[in-house]
């Protein structure tokens, strides 16, 4: 740029020349001129890239868990960033990244994104996975939550593993293809076993892949209503009931139809179906029936 300078400066003062010239001049001194300018864009490009590069915001922290036991080489370490500003729709991914668990944990991270997807005001989630070939081992199971935008300190993650030993890991996308369509039959509310002898209509739950719709029956009353699944990731929303009044079983459909409404996650083994509230605490269990 500082070479073509002096072309510029001359064909400038050939342009204040005497008129005797006549254009040809003229001529000569804006044709420099343009390429000078063409020349100074060109090498604006660069800069700019670098500019919008330079916009990238990035989010630094751990992965770790508290199990004294060394993973296989493949596994892999998945961290995300989601928007979960509405309590009734699933988390809307921002940003994610993935690397190998190399050695022993805690595995440093830094996760970048794009300033222009973060809206002010909203709230968003860092969650993390361990993965070996898509079986779910380890799993977030507490809110990380970052204020964007905005530069945030590092963020430690603690990872629970999610069931058994890793021999006894479910695939996840098995999973959830037993998920749904499955009828779901009742077999403990928390820590109390539903009794086969006294209920004469099992309790029970199936989710449709239409309309992503839960129905079942909770001990008088049908239910009905809307769920949202995300990976591992379930919620149901609100549920609509018939309005039965019946003289027993109303304590066990209410803790029923509340624990339905704690659940954050869920996690299969064989024929089990486990219903998991924020704290990781098993609130309901199922053993699967005939698929649908």
């Amino acid at each position: 740029m500082t070479i073509l300078y002096p072309y510029l400066e001359g064909g400038i003062r050939m342009m204040q020349g005497k008129r005797a010239c006549g254009g040809t001049w003229r001529g000569i001194a804006l044709a420099a001129l343009a390429l000078v300018t063409a020349g100074a864009m060109s090498g604006c490009a660069p800069m700019m890239e670098r500019f919008q590069a330079s916009k990238t915001r990035q989010i630094e922290g751990t992965v770790t868990y508290r199990e004294r036991m060394m993973l296989p080489p493949d596994a892999q370490v998945t961290v995300a960033l989601e928007d979960v500003s509405l309590a009734d729709a699933p988390a809307e991914p921002v940003a994610d990244m993935q690397f190998r668990a190399e050695g022993a944990p805690p595995w440093s991270f830094t996760l970048s994104y794009e300033p222009d997807q973060v809206i002010e005001g909203r709230h968003y989630n860092l969650r993390a996975k361990v993965t070996l070939d898509d079986r779910l081992l380890f799993m977030s199971t507490e809110a990380h939550p970052v204020e964007l935008p905005g530069d945030t300190g590092p963020v430690a993650i603690l990872v629970s593993r999610a069931s058994g030993t890793i021999a006894e890991m479910a695939r996840a996308d098995s999973a959830r293809n037993s998920l749904i369509g499955t009828f779901w039959e009742l077999t403990r509310i928390h820590d109390d076993p539903i009794s086969q002898e006294t209920d004469q209509r099992k309790l029970n739950m199936v989710l449709s892949e239409e309309g992503q719709r839960i129905s079942g029956f909770s001990g008088c009353n049908q239910f009905a209503g809307h769920y949202t699944l995300n990976g591992d990731q379930l919620q149901f929303g609100p549920l609509a009931s018939t309005m039965i009044a019946c003289f027993k079983g109303m304590e066990q459909e209410d803790a029923y139809q509340k624990a339905l409404r704690a659940v954050t996650h869920y996690r299969i083994q064989g024929p089990l179906l486990q219903l998991l509230d924020k704290d990781n605490e098993v609130v309901l269990q199922f053993v699967s029936g005939d698929q649908l």
